[in-house]
């Protein structure tokens, strides 16, 4: 098969490499447009699980040269100090090397990487090709043709060069005060001779309060330094169409990003598959039910949404106040609060169902968000 993909980020490429991967005969045609000079990354809190980095077996590419920095888990927490822990590996990846260097091995593979080629809809719609791939964005130029629709909300973060922030886990914390979803401290690791740097951002409220938002949330957690650079973008959810005819999306222009957590990669790893897979048994047509029969796709996740961003501090404290100081996922000691938490959840007992949505959603996003 012939495929055209519009976009050069991360979603674009991978999705490229699992075409190319899954063609060991290299009878498919793989063509990458990127509108800039060179392929690259946006804003991202660049947080990524072992479990999807495993999943991402490209032909000869190894990816460790371009892990940021190493945790032994991720942590939630709520606004009185507790958390929860999830005890599984992960990292922050360094995107600005790890794509370009993925395009060149997409190259390697016998795929082409286009630079400087921005497409109007018009000229996507006029791309030869049996499959055209919008990988372009949440503002995608292909969902006009697919049409569907997504949500959005606002990722602001600062680049924190010489933090003094120290921590063996990626940092979120849901909390009213910053931000109506949840703040993140995610390390880098040294980058590119800088010395120490981190992610920190929030999910805005977009009311033109974010940036001071996001100054009290550093202050309030002690984290200091330069901050060397201030970024922000869109982030797609929520998408409810992924295909029409020749035409499929994969990334923030499918809106596939996790709708809790708003990770986005792993969705693309799965979408990525997903495509590549119905490529490989000649029937692409079939990619946009299966992704949306996936669980990447799984309206739990809008529903947990609702829940946590509808839910007051006071309320979330007290969810969580029969919890031991740090409730650990897995952990044999952990179990013996579970009788408390069915006390707490008792005494509330039209708030079970968002209980359950919440908790699944999460137990969900172990595997598919991140």
């Amino acid at each position: 098969m012939d495929v055209r993909i519009v976009g050069g980020g991360f979603a674009g490429i991978v999705t490229g490499l699992a075409l190319l991967s899954r063609d060991p005969e290299g009878e498919h045609r793989v063509t990458v447009y990127e509108r800039g000079p060179e392929v690259g990354t946006t804003l991202c809190g660049e947080g990524l699980s072992k479990t999807t980095l495993d999943r991402m077996r490209f032909e000869g590419f190894d990816h460790t040269p371009y892990i940021g920095h190493g945790f032994s888990s991720a942590a939630w927490y709520v606004p009185d100090g507790k958390s929860v822990a999830v005890p599984d590996p992960c990292f922050t990846m360094d995107r600005a090397r790890w794509i370009p260097a993925m395009a060149e091995h997409l190259e390697r593979l016998g795929g082409t990487v286009e630079t400087d080629r921005k497409l109007s809809v018009g000229d996507i719609r006029n791309l030869p090709g049996d499959l055209v791939v919008g990988a372009d964005g949440p503002g995608s130029q292909t969902r006009k043709i697919v049409g569907g629709n997504v949500r959005t909300r606002l990722g602001i973060q600062y680049r924190v060069q010489d933090s003094d922030h120290e921590s063996d886990e990626l940092f979120f914390l849901v909390d009213k005060r910053f931000s109506p979803e949840y703040s993140w401290i995610f390390p880098r690791g040294a980058v590119d001779g800088f010395g120490k740097m981190d992610n920190v951002g929030i999910l805005a409220a977009e009311d033109g309060d974010d940036w001071a938002r996001l100054d009290r949330f550093m202050a309030h957690w002690g984290v200091t330094g330069k901050k060397a650079k201030k970024e922000a973008y869109p982030i797609a959810f929520g998408g409810d169409k992924v295909q029409e005819g020749r035409y499929a999306l994969v990334g923030d222009a499918a809106g596939l990003t996790n709708p809790v957590t708003k990770g986005g990669m792993a969705a693309v790893v799965y979408a990525a598959e997903l495509l590549a897979d119905s490529v490989k048994e000649g029937s692409p047509e079939r990619y946009g039910k299966r992704v949306m029969s996936h669980p990447i796709a799984d309206p739990v996740f809008l529903r947990a949404l609702k829940v946590i961003t509808e839910t007051p501090n006071g309320e979330v404290v007290r969810w969580m106040r029969h919890l031991p100081e740090r409730f650990v996922v897995g952990e044999r000691s952990s179990k013996v609060s579970w009788g408390l938490v069915l006390r707490t959840m008792l005494a509330a007992p039209r708030r079970i169902p968002d209980w359950f949505a919440v908790y699944r959603a999460m137990a969900m996003s172990r595997v598919y968000s991140w």
